[in-house]
Protein backbone atom coordinates (compact mmCIF):
# COMPACT_ATOMS: atom_id res chain seq x y z
CA UNK A 1 0.00 0.00 0.00
CA UNK A 2 1.37 3.14 -0.87
CA UNK A 3 0.67 6.54 0.37
CA UNK A 4 0.38 9.90 -1.58
CA UNK A 5 -0.10 13.10 -0.28
CA UNK A 6 -0.84 16.81 -1.22
CA UNK A 7 0.50 19.66 1.00
CA UNK A 8 1.78 22.87 0.61
CA UNK A 9 1.59 25.78 3.18
CA UNK A 10 0.09 24.13 5.63
CA UNK A 11 2.78 21.64 6.42
CA UNK A 12 6.26 21.02 4.99
CA UNK A 13 7.41 18.15 3.01
CA UNK A 14 10.44 17.98 6.11
CA UNK A 15 8.01 18.20 9.07
CA UNK A 16 5.74 15.73 7.09
CA UNK A 17 8.68 12.59 6.90
CA UNK A 18 9.08 12.63 10.17
CA UNK A 19 5.64 11.46 10.43
CA UNK A 20 4.68 9.12 7.55
CA UNK A 21 6.89 7.78 5.28
CA UNK A 22 4.64 8.47 1.96
CA UNK A 23 5.10 10.30 -1.68
CA UNK A 24 4.84 14.08 -1.31
CA UNK A 25 2.94 16.07 -4.33
CA UNK A 26 2.61 20.01 -4.72
CA UNK A 27 -1.01 21.13 -2.85
CA UNK A 28 -3.52 19.85 -5.69
CA UNK A 29 -5.46 21.09 -8.70
CA UNK A 30 -8.10 19.99 -11.21
CA UNK A 31 -6.65 16.97 -13.17
CA UNK A 32 -3.60 16.32 -10.55
CA UNK A 33 -5.59 13.54 -9.14
CA UNK A 34 -6.56 12.07 -12.60
CA UNK A 35 -3.53 11.80 -13.69
CA UNK A 36 -2.02 10.34 -10.48
CA UNK A 37 -4.62 7.52 -10.81
CA UNK A 38 -3.41 6.96 -14.27
CA UNK A 39 0.64 6.80 -13.50
CA UNK A 40 0.84 5.62 -10.23
CA UNK A 41 -2.01 5.21 -7.81
CA UNK A 42 -3.43 1.75 -7.63
CA UNK A 43 -6.61 0.18 -6.14
CA UNK A 44 -5.59 -0.14 -2.34
CA UNK A 45 -3.42 2.58 -2.37
CA UNK A 46 -4.30 5.93 0.17
CA UNK A 47 -4.08 9.57 -1.20
CA UNK A 48 -4.55 12.25 1.28
CA UNK A 49 -5.18 15.84 0.36
CA UNK A 50 -4.24 18.53 2.94
CA UNK A 51 -3.57 21.60 0.30
CA UNK A 52 -4.75 22.95 -2.75
CA UNK A 53 -4.64 25.29 -5.36
CA UNK A 54 -7.61 27.20 -6.46
CA UNK A 55 -7.39 30.63 -7.26
CA UNK A 56 -4.34 30.59 -10.32
CA UNK A 57 -5.81 27.10 -11.98
CA UNK A 58 -9.27 25.82 -11.21
CA UNK A 59 -9.80 23.60 -8.49
CA UNK A 60 -9.75 19.65 -7.98
CA UNK A 61 -13.01 18.11 -9.27
CA UNK A 62 -14.82 16.32 -6.89
CA UNK A 63 -15.23 14.02 -10.41
CA UNK A 64 -11.98 13.29 -9.53
CA UNK A 65 -12.29 12.52 -5.85
CA UNK A 66 -15.36 9.87 -6.86
CA UNK A 67 -13.22 8.09 -9.62
CA UNK A 68 -10.01 7.46 -7.32
CA UNK A 69 -13.30 6.15 -4.68
CA UNK A 70 -14.30 3.70 -7.87
CA UNK A 71 -10.90 2.60 -8.40
CA UNK A 72 -10.21 1.56 -5.19
CA UNK A 73 -8.50 3.83 -3.78
CA UNK A 74 -8.67 5.11 -0.39
CA UNK A 75 -9.10 9.20 -0.14
CA UNK A 76 -8.89 11.35 2.50
CA UNK A 77 -8.84 14.70 3.43
CA UNK A 78 -8.25 17.60 6.22
CA UNK A 79 -6.93 21.68 7.60
CA UNK A 80 -7.78 22.83 4.37
CA UNK A 81 -9.06 21.60 0.44
CA UNK A 82 -8.98 18.11 1.87
CA UNK A 83 -11.24 19.12 4.77
CA UNK A 84 -13.71 20.94 2.16
CA UNK A 85 -13.73 18.48 -0.02
CA UNK A 86 -14.00 15.31 2.23
CA UNK A 87 -17.10 17.74 3.90
CA UNK A 88 -18.47 17.47 0.64
CA UNK A 89 -17.91 14.09 -0.44
CA UNK A 90 -17.49 12.19 2.96
CA UNK A 91 -21.13 10.35 2.29
CA UNK A 92 -19.88 8.89 -0.69
CA UNK A 93 -16.24 7.24 1.02
CA UNK A 94 -14.14 10.22 1.45
CA UNK A 95 -12.40 10.11 5.17
CA UNK A 96 -12.09 13.43 6.65
CA UNK A 97 -9.97 13.61 9.60
CA UNK A 98 -9.90 16.74 12.26
CA UNK A 99 -11.39 19.39 13.87
CA UNK A 100 -11.78 21.65 10.55
CA UNK A 101 -13.29 18.79 8.94
CA UNK A 102 -16.02 17.88 11.40
CA UNK A 103 -16.86 21.96 11.66
CA UNK A 104 -17.30 21.94 7.71
CA UNK A 105 -19.44 18.55 7.92
CA UNK A 106 -22.02 20.00 10.65
CA UNK A 107 -22.04 22.91 9.10
CA UNK A 108 -20.06 25.24 11.66
CA UNK A 109 -17.75 26.01 8.95
CA UNK A 110 -19.44 27.24 5.86
CA UNK A 111 -17.12 29.41 3.73
CA UNK A 112 -14.27 28.16 1.42
CA UNK A 113 -12.08 31.63 2.72
CA UNK A 114 -12.11 30.15 6.38
CA UNK A 115 -9.44 27.86 4.84
CA UNK A 116 -7.61 30.08 3.08
CA UNK A 117 -3.96 31.36 3.03
CA UNK A 118 -1.78 33.42 1.15
CA UNK A 119 1.46 31.69 0.27
CA UNK A 120 5.07 31.93 -1.70
CA UNK A 121 5.98 29.86 -4.89
CA UNK A 122 6.43 26.20 -5.10
CA UNK A 123 10.61 27.39 -4.90
CA UNK A 124 10.10 28.45 -1.30
CA UNK A 125 7.95 25.31 -0.49
CA UNK A 126 4.29 26.92 -0.36
CA UNK A 127 5.67 29.14 2.84
CA UNK A 128 2.25 30.25 4.67
CA UNK A 129 2.42 34.27 4.64
CA UNK A 130 -1.02 34.54 6.40
CA UNK A 131 -3.33 32.77 8.93
CA UNK A 132 -6.52 31.04 8.25
CA UNK A 133 -9.76 32.38 9.26
CA UNK A 134 -10.14 28.54 10.91
CA UNK A 135 -7.16 28.91 12.73
CA UNK A 136 -7.95 32.09 14.36
CA UNK A 137 -11.78 31.29 15.07
CA UNK A 138 -10.59 28.44 16.41
CA UNK A 139 -7.33 29.88 18.48
CA UNK A 140 -9.76 32.44 19.82
CA UNK A 141 -12.26 30.22 21.02
CA UNK A 142 -10.12 28.33 23.54
CA UNK A 143 -9.16 31.94 24.48
CA UNK A 144 -12.64 32.66 25.19
CA UNK A 145 -13.11 29.02 26.92
CA UNK A 146 -9.84 29.97 29.24
CA UNK A 147 -11.80 33.22 30.28
CA UNK A 148 -8.73 35.84 28.15
CA UNK A 149 -10.96 37.17 26.54
CA UNK A 150 -14.93 37.72 26.87
CA UNK A 151 -17.69 36.48 24.84
CA UNK A 152 -17.92 40.83 23.40
CA UNK A 153 -14.56 40.86 22.55
CA UNK A 154 -14.19 37.59 20.76
CA UNK A 155 -16.85 38.72 18.17
CA UNK A 156 -15.14 41.78 18.00
CA UNK A 157 -11.99 39.60 16.99
CA UNK A 158 -13.64 37.37 14.53
CA UNK A 159 -15.95 40.04 12.71
CA UNK A 160 -12.22 42.22 12.58
CA UNK A 161 -10.12 39.26 11.44
CA UNK A 162 -13.16 38.03 8.98
CA UNK A 163 -13.78 41.69 7.04
CA UNK A 164 -10.18 41.03 6.29
CA UNK A 165 -9.01 39.88 2.71
CA UNK A 166 -7.73 36.55 3.59
CA UNK A 167 -4.16 37.35 2.64
CA UNK A 168 -3.85 39.71 5.68
CA UNK A 169 -5.32 37.62 8.18
CA UNK A 170 -2.69 36.92 11.18
CA UNK A 171 -2.35 36.24 14.97
CA UNK A 172 -0.20 39.56 14.48
CA UNK A 173 -3.14 41.62 13.55
CA UNK A 174 -5.82 40.01 16.54
CA UNK A 175 -2.82 40.93 18.80
CA UNK A 176 -2.71 44.68 17.47
CA UNK A 177 -6.50 44.80 17.59
CA UNK A 178 -6.67 43.22 21.30
CA UNK A 179 -4.41 46.03 22.50
CA UNK A 180 -7.43 48.12 22.20
CA UNK A 181 -9.51 46.15 25.15
CA UNK A 182 -6.81 47.72 27.42
CA UNK A 183 -5.90 43.77 28.39
CA UNK A 184 -3.80 42.88 31.09
CA UNK A 185 -0.25 42.11 30.24
CA UNK A 186 -0.82 38.75 31.44
CA UNK A 187 -3.74 38.22 29.22
CA UNK A 188 -1.77 39.90 25.99
CA UNK A 189 1.48 37.29 26.94
CA UNK A 190 -1.19 34.46 26.55
CA UNK A 191 -2.26 35.98 23.29
CA UNK A 192 0.80 36.02 22.08
CA UNK A 193 1.41 32.72 22.97
CA UNK A 194 -1.05 31.65 20.82
CA UNK A 195 0.28 33.84 18.10
CA UNK A 196 3.38 31.94 17.96
CA UNK A 197 2.42 28.03 18.21
CA UNK A 198 -1.41 28.03 17.46
CA UNK A 199 -2.71 26.45 14.07
CA UNK A 200 -5.57 24.19 13.90
CA UNK A 201 -4.79 23.26 10.31
CA UNK A 202 -1.17 22.15 10.92
CA UNK A 203 -2.91 20.11 14.44
CA UNK A 204 -5.08 18.66 11.66
CA UNK A 205 -2.55 17.93 9.06
CA UNK A 206 -0.35 16.09 11.96
CA UNK A 207 -3.15 14.15 13.24
CA UNK A 208 -4.19 13.12 8.98
CA UNK A 209 -0.67 12.06 8.83
CA UNK A 210 -0.49 9.93 12.20
CA UNK A 211 -4.15 8.43 10.83
CA UNK A 212 -2.45 7.31 7.40
CA UNK A 213 0.40 6.05 9.11
CA UNK A 214 -1.74 3.25 11.33
CA UNK A 215 -3.89 2.82 8.46
CA UNK A 216 -1.56 1.81 5.95
CA UNK A 217 0.14 -0.56 8.62
CA UNK A 218 -2.73 -2.94 8.50
CA UNK A 219 -4.70 -4.39 5.17
CA UNK A 220 -8.01 -2.52 4.60
CA UNK A 221 -10.54 -3.86 2.58
CA UNK A 222 -12.28 -2.06 0.13
CA UNK A 223 -15.81 -0.43 0.79
CA UNK A 224 -19.02 -0.86 -0.57
CA UNK A 225 -19.49 2.59 -2.56
CA UNK A 226 -22.65 4.17 -2.56
CA UNK A 227 -22.45 5.43 -6.43
CA UNK A 228 -21.99 4.49 -9.40
CA UNK A 229 -19.15 6.67 -11.43
CA UNK A 230 -20.82 8.03 -14.65
CA UNK A 231 -18.38 9.04 -17.56
CA UNK A 232 -20.01 12.65 -18.06
CA UNK A 233 -19.08 14.52 -21.35
CA UNK A 234 -17.25 16.90 -18.98
CA UNK A 235 -15.27 14.16 -17.54
CA UNK A 236 -14.41 12.84 -20.56
CA UNK A 237 -13.05 16.57 -21.28
CA UNK A 238 -11.06 16.14 -18.72
CA UNK A 239 -9.27 13.01 -19.00
CA UNK A 240 -8.47 14.29 -22.66
CA UNK A 241 -7.00 17.22 -21.81
CA UNK A 242 -4.69 15.55 -19.19
CA UNK A 243 -3.23 12.91 -21.73
CA UNK A 244 -0.14 14.44 -22.74
CA UNK A 245 0.75 15.36 -18.81
CA UNK A 246 0.22 11.42 -18.22
CA UNK A 247 2.31 10.35 -21.15
CA UNK A 248 5.17 12.19 -20.78
CA UNK A 249 4.90 10.97 -16.91
CA UNK A 250 5.18 7.64 -18.23
CA UNK A 251 8.06 8.64 -20.85
CA UNK A 252 9.55 10.11 -17.62
CA UNK A 253 8.96 7.14 -15.07
CA UNK A 254 10.64 4.49 -18.20
CA UNK A 255 7.63 2.41 -18.48
CA UNK A 256 7.24 3.43 -21.81
CA UNK A 257 9.87 4.81 -24.40
CA UNK A 258 7.43 4.89 -27.51
CA UNK A 259 4.50 6.91 -26.83
CA UNK A 260 1.36 4.61 -26.73
CA UNK A 261 -0.83 7.00 -29.38
CA UNK A 262 2.15 5.80 -31.77
CA UNK A 263 2.23 2.08 -31.07
CA UNK A 264 -1.87 1.61 -31.19
CA UNK A 265 -1.53 3.70 -34.61
CA UNK A 266 0.65 1.01 -35.30
CA UNK A 267 -1.32 -1.91 -34.85
CA UNK A 268 -4.24 -0.55 -35.94
CA UNK A 269 -2.60 -0.13 -39.40
CA UNK A 270 -0.58 -3.18 -39.74
CA UNK A 271 -1.65 -5.99 -37.05
CA UNK A 272 -1.92 -9.21 -38.67
CA UNK A 273 -5.26 -9.65 -36.88
CA UNK A 274 -6.03 -5.84 -36.47
CA UNK A 275 -9.76 -6.34 -36.76
CA UNK A 276 -9.59 -8.85 -33.59
CA UNK A 277 -7.81 -6.84 -31.54
CA UNK A 278 -9.85 -3.61 -31.86
CA UNK A 279 -13.42 -5.79 -31.41
CA UNK A 280 -11.54 -7.04 -28.25
CA UNK A 281 -10.47 -3.42 -27.02
CA UNK A 282 -14.15 -2.04 -28.32
CA UNK A 283 -15.53 -4.67 -26.09
CA UNK A 284 -13.36 -3.98 -22.75
CA UNK A 285 -14.12 -0.48 -23.49
CA UNK A 286 -18.32 -1.20 -23.46
CA UNK A 287 -17.36 -3.38 -20.27
CA UNK A 288 -15.85 -1.05 -18.17
CA UNK A 289 -18.54 1.30 -18.91
CA UNK A 290 -20.82 -0.55 -17.66
CA UNK A 291 -19.12 -2.38 -14.96
CA UNK A 292 -17.64 0.32 -13.85
CA UNK A 293 -18.07 0.60 -10.11
CA UNK A 294 -18.59 -3.92 -10.22
CA UNK A 295 -15.53 -4.47 -8.10
CA UNK A 296 -14.69 -8.10 -8.68
CA UNK A 297 -13.89 -10.79 -5.92
CA UNK A 298 -10.66 -12.38 -4.94
CA UNK A 299 -11.79 -15.40 -6.45
CA UNK A 300 -12.99 -13.76 -9.42
CA UNK A 301 -9.44 -11.85 -9.78
CA UNK A 302 -7.57 -14.73 -9.49
CA UNK A 303 -9.41 -17.13 -12.39
CA UNK A 304 -8.71 -13.46 -14.55
CA UNK A 305 -5.06 -13.59 -13.73
CA UNK A 306 -5.03 -17.17 -14.42
CA UNK A 307 -6.34 -17.30 -17.87
CA UNK A 308 -3.68 -14.15 -18.87
CA UNK A 309 -1.12 -16.47 -17.80
CA UNK A 310 -2.27 -19.61 -20.11
CA UNK A 311 -3.24 -17.65 -22.46
CA UNK A 312 0.42 -16.46 -22.27
CA UNK A 313 2.27 -19.99 -21.60
CA UNK A 314 3.35 -18.49 -18.29
CA UNK A 315 4.28 -21.34 -16.33
CA UNK A 316 6.23 -19.65 -13.40
CA UNK A 317 7.17 -15.85 -11.41
CA UNK A 318 10.50 -16.16 -13.17
CA UNK A 319 8.16 -16.06 -16.26
CA UNK A 320 5.78 -13.86 -15.39
CA UNK A 321 8.08 -11.21 -14.68
CA UNK A 322 9.86 -11.61 -17.99
CA UNK A 323 6.65 -11.11 -19.76
CA UNK A 324 6.40 -7.98 -17.64
CA UNK A 325 9.40 -6.37 -18.07
CA UNK A 326 9.17 -7.84 -22.15
CA UNK A 327 5.52 -6.14 -22.58
CA UNK A 328 6.97 -2.99 -21.03
CA UNK A 329 3.25 -3.57 -18.15
CA UNK A 330 3.97 -1.18 -15.36
CA UNK A 331 2.28 -2.90 -12.03
CA UNK A 332 -1.13 -0.86 -12.58
CA UNK A 333 -1.93 -2.04 -15.80
CA UNK A 334 -0.77 -5.76 -14.93
CA UNK A 335 -3.66 -4.94 -11.88
CA UNK A 336 -5.72 -2.92 -14.44
CA UNK A 337 -5.74 -5.88 -16.97
CA UNK A 338 -6.47 -8.50 -14.44
CA UNK A 339 -9.18 -6.21 -13.27
CA UNK A 340 -10.26 -5.92 -17.09
CA UNK A 341 -10.40 -9.76 -17.59
CA UNK A 342 -12.94 -10.20 -14.67
CA UNK A 343 -15.33 -7.76 -15.81
CA UNK A 344 -15.05 -9.48 -19.23
CA UNK A 345 -15.94 -13.37 -17.46
CA UNK A 346 -18.30 -11.30 -15.50
CA UNK A 347 -20.33 -9.85 -17.95
CA UNK A 348 -20.12 -12.51 -20.29
CA UNK A 349 -21.66 -14.66 -17.97
CA UNK A 350 -24.50 -12.31 -17.09
CA UNK A 351 -25.25 -11.99 -21.19
CA UNK A 352 -24.37 -14.77 -22.69
CA UNK A 353 -27.89 -16.32 -22.97
CA UNK A 354 -28.80 -13.16 -24.70
CA UNK A 355 -26.12 -13.61 -27.41
CA UNK A 356 -27.14 -16.60 -29.14
CA UNK A 357 -29.32 -14.74 -31.89
CA UNK A 358 -26.41 -12.63 -32.32
CA UNK A 359 -23.82 -15.59 -32.19
CA UNK A 360 -26.49 -17.37 -35.27
CA UNK A 361 -25.94 -13.76 -37.22
CA UNK A 362 -22.73 -14.23 -36.91
CA UNK A 363 -22.16 -17.80 -37.45
CA UNK A 364 -23.92 -17.10 -40.90
CA UNK A 365 -21.82 -13.80 -41.89
CA UNK A 366 -18.92 -15.65 -41.62
CA UNK A 367 -20.06 -18.31 -43.79
CA UNK A 368 -19.76 -21.09 -40.64
CA UNK A 369 -23.19 -21.61 -40.27
CA UNK A 370 -24.03 -24.59 -42.85
CA UNK A 371 -20.79 -26.31 -41.45
CA UNK A 372 -22.13 -26.61 -37.56
CA UNK A 373 -25.58 -27.41 -38.62
CA UNK A 374 -23.86 -30.44 -40.79
CA UNK A 375 -21.95 -31.13 -37.59
CA UNK A 376 -24.90 -30.97 -34.60
CA UNK A 377 -26.88 -33.20 -37.39
CA UNK A 378 -24.07 -35.44 -37.18
CA UNK A 379 -24.30 -35.03 -33.31
CA UNK A 380 -27.71 -36.09 -33.27
CA UNK A 381 -27.58 -38.81 -35.26
CA UNK A 382 -24.60 -40.39 -33.60
CA UNK A 383 -26.15 -40.22 -30.56
CA UNK A 384 -29.93 -41.68 -31.70
CA UNK A 385 -27.94 -44.58 -33.26
CA UNK A 386 -26.27 -45.32 -29.70
CA UNK A 387 -30.17 -44.87 -28.28
CA UNK A 388 -28.64 -42.73 -25.70
CA UNK A 389 -29.71 -38.86 -24.32
CA UNK A 390 -26.24 -38.54 -22.32
CA UNK A 391 -23.06 -40.03 -22.57
CA UNK A 392 -20.29 -41.04 -21.00
CA UNK A 393 -16.43 -41.93 -21.74
CA UNK A 394 -18.11 -45.56 -21.54
CA UNK A 395 -20.32 -45.17 -24.20
CA UNK A 396 -17.63 -43.15 -26.50
CA UNK A 397 -14.84 -45.77 -25.67
CA UNK A 398 -12.16 -42.87 -24.92
CA UNK A 399 -10.86 -41.52 -22.06
CA UNK A 400 -10.65 -38.41 -20.12
CA UNK A 401 -7.32 -37.73 -21.07
CA UNK A 402 -7.89 -38.44 -24.78
CA UNK A 403 -10.71 -36.51 -24.91
CA UNK A 404 -9.55 -33.56 -23.92
CA UNK A 405 -6.59 -33.95 -26.79
CA UNK A 406 -9.29 -34.70 -29.23
CA UNK A 407 -10.97 -31.15 -28.03
CA UNK A 408 -7.78 -29.03 -27.79
CA UNK A 409 -6.52 -30.17 -31.09
CA UNK A 410 -10.08 -29.26 -32.42
CA UNK A 411 -10.98 -26.10 -30.10
CA UNK A 412 -7.81 -24.77 -28.61
CA UNK A 413 -6.73 -25.24 -24.88
CA UNK A 414 -8.85 -26.07 -22.33
CA UNK A 415 -8.72 -24.48 -18.45
CA UNK A 416 -6.96 -25.42 -15.98
CA UNK A 417 -10.41 -24.39 -14.32
CA UNK A 418 -12.82 -26.60 -16.48
CA UNK A 419 -15.74 -25.74 -14.54
CA UNK A 420 -15.51 -21.78 -14.60
CA UNK A 421 -14.44 -22.26 -18.10
CA UNK A 422 -17.58 -24.43 -19.03
CA UNK A 423 -19.72 -21.13 -17.21
CA UNK A 424 -17.73 -18.67 -19.33
CA UNK A 425 -18.98 -20.33 -22.32
CA UNK A 426 -22.20 -20.42 -21.33
CA UNK A 427 -23.18 -23.86 -19.97
CA UNK A 428 -24.69 -24.55 -16.38
CA UNK A 429 -22.59 -27.31 -15.28
CA UNK A 430 -19.16 -28.88 -16.56
CA UNK A 431 -21.58 -31.99 -17.18
CA UNK A 432 -22.84 -30.61 -19.91
CA UNK A 433 -20.28 -29.13 -21.39
CA UNK A 434 -18.55 -32.41 -21.41
CA UNK A 435 -22.05 -33.81 -23.28
CA UNK A 436 -21.47 -31.30 -25.52
CA UNK A 437 -17.88 -32.35 -26.97
CA UNK A 438 -18.67 -36.08 -26.22
CA UNK A 439 -21.55 -35.92 -28.89
CA UNK A 440 -18.75 -34.02 -30.89
CA UNK A 441 -16.30 -36.64 -30.66
CA UNK A 442 -18.51 -39.66 -31.07
CA UNK A 443 -20.31 -38.04 -33.95
CA UNK A 444 -16.34 -37.76 -35.91
CA UNK A 445 -15.26 -41.06 -34.76
CA UNK A 446 -18.22 -42.93 -36.54
CA UNK A 447 -18.09 -40.51 -39.61
CA UNK A 448 -13.98 -41.80 -39.41
CA UNK A 449 -15.22 -45.43 -39.13
CA UNK A 450 -17.88 -45.20 -41.70
CA UNK A 451 -15.13 -44.22 -44.07
CA UNK A 452 -12.22 -46.25 -43.27
CA UNK A 453 -15.17 -49.28 -43.51
CA UNK A 454 -15.91 -47.73 -47.18
CA UNK A 455 -12.51 -48.00 -47.70
CA UNK A 456 -11.76 -51.64 -46.87
CA UNK A 457 -14.29 -52.99 -48.89
CA UNK A 458 -12.88 -50.86 -51.84
CA UNK A 459 -9.80 -52.25 -51.22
Amino acid sequence: MNSFVFIGPTISVKSAEKILDATYLPPIAMGDLYTLIETKAKPGDCVAIVDGLFEQVPAIWHKEILYALSKGIHVFGASSMGALRAAELHTFGMQGIGDIFEAYRDGILEDDDEVTVGHGMAADGYKALSHSMASLRFGLAELLEQKVINAGQYEQLIDHSKSMYYTRRSWGEVYQKAKEFGLSELKMAQIKKYATGFDAKRSDAIQLLEHLKEFSNNEQPQKDLSFDFQNTVFWVGLCQAQQAKIKSLLIEDGSNLIPYDEISKHARALHQDKDSLLDRALLLNIVDQFLQSYSPSSDELKLAQMKILESNSIRSNKDLQTWLSLQKVTNKEWLSMIENEAKLAKYRQQSIQQLDPMLIIELKRLGQFSEIEKRVSAKNSAMQHLGVTKLTLEDANVEAAELQQWYETHSGKLSSQPEEYAKSLGFETLRDFIDEILGAYISEEQCTNSVEGLLDSAV
